[in-house]
C-alpha cells in the first residue's frame, strides 16, 4: 500500500502490518489524517528497513512534515496520540513542537 506521492487508498494500520512491512514507501493511516509510516530500505545487505512516523500538515499556506519518531521505538498507539496532539496545535495555528536540534519531532511522555 505505498502512497507516493498522494494516497489513493487508506486503511487503518495494524501492529501486525507494521511489524511485517518492508517495501519502501509511505503507508497512510486511515484513522488519523496526515499520519503515515515511511519505510526506507537499508543500504546494507541483510539489514532491516528503517521505519519512521511522519505527519503531513499545512500551516499558514505551507505544507510541512512533522517527524514523530522511529518505529518500533514509538508504537502505533503513541504515534496516533502524538499526531492528534500535533493536529490540535495546527488547528490553533501553532506548529508542532521542535526538538533540541530545531527539527520538528514528537516525543512520548510517560
Amino acid at each position: 500500500m505505498p502512497i507516493d506521492p498522494a494516497p489513493a487508498f487508506r486503511r487503518k494500520l495494524s501492529d501486525a502490518f507494521l511489524r511485517t512491512v518492508s517495501e519502501p514507501g509511505k503507508y497512510a493511516d486511515g484513522e488519523v489524517p496526515g499520519l503515515y509510516l515511511q519505510v526506507q530500505a537499508s543500504l546494507k545487505p541483510h539489514k532491516p528497513a528503517s521505519k519512521y512516523w511522519r505527519m503531513k500538515y499545512r500551516l499558514h499556506g505551507k505544507e510541512n512534515v512533522y517527524a514523530i519518531g522511529r518505529y518500533p521505538d514509538i508504537g502505533l498507539k503513541d504515534a496516533r496520540e502524538l499526531a492528534r496532539a500535533a493536529r490540535r496545535d495546527v488547528a490553533n495555528h501553532t506548529a508542532p513542537p521542535k526538538d533540541e536540534t530545531g527539527q520538528t519531532s514528537g516525543s512520548v511522555t510517560q
